[in-house]
């Protein structure tokens, strides 16, 4: 993401941040929800399998299950057909799911207490689909060339995706942090007090550096 946005290339660097988001909703969804005997997230580790069966039938590859005799068998039994549906392996986790009733990313969200950064969530979308919004990000009408190919360094919006970048950072520290302090020593977790540190600095300048020169751009 840093050497995207240095390069200019604002639109793969939001793109990258956007992955790091939703790694950071799945990690809060799992130390949340999760609870002894931590079957939520042997759910989730499982559902790598599914996503590969998904990949492997596309690219014309041998069902990865039959490198793992009986482990189909074996999921179906413990937890029904469900945890081979998209989000199936969160259902145990969302709070009033219905049996049989589809799950999303939407779901997972809310049952990690993400709501205060989803709005980043939503203006990073654009960098990833191909509706009317990302069009028009991709259109510049003060250039020479209508569509610029290429990079073309924009500070603000290069300190917005690093702002919103430190948030998650930030963010995944804390759950880190939590994780240590509850599974080993707490004192462990002190190691990680400094990188808190440095993510609040770093949103602090490009929070103010963005709210200073984004209407410019």
């Amino acid at each position: 993401m840093d050497l995207l946005a240095r390069k200019g290339f604002n639109e793969g660097a939001l793109a990258r941040a956007r992955s790091l988001y939703e790694v950071t909703a799945i990690t809060s969804f799992l130390v949340v929800r999760n609870t002894p005997t931590y079957e939520l997230t042997e759910r989730y580790h499982l559902s790598a399998m599914v996503e590969r069966r998904k990949d492997a039938r596309f690219m014309g590859e041998e069902d990865p299950f039959a490198d793992a005799p009986g482990l189909e068998d074996a999921m179906r039994a413990a937890w029904g057909d469900e945890v081979f549906r998209p989000y199936g392996w969160a259902r145990t986790g969302i709070p009033g799911a219905e049996p049989g009733s589809r799950v999303t990313f939407r779901d997972v969200e809310e049952a990690a207490v993400m709501e205060s950064l989803r709005h980043a969530y939503l203006t990073m979308n654009h960098a990833i689909h191909s509706g009317a919004l990302s069009v028009t990000a991709r259109s510049d009408r003060a250039h020479p060339f209508f569509n610029p190919i290429g990079g073309e360094v924009k500070h603000a919006s290069a300190a917005w995706v690093a702002g919103a970048t430190s948030c998650f950072f930030f963010f995944l520290n804390q759950l880190a942090i939590r994780e240590i302090a509850s599974l080993v020593d707490p004192d462990a977790a002190l190691m990680l007090g400094h990188l808190d540190e440095l993510c609040e600095s770093a949103q602090d300048y490009f929070g103010s550096y963005y709210q200073s020169h984004g209407d410019a751009e």
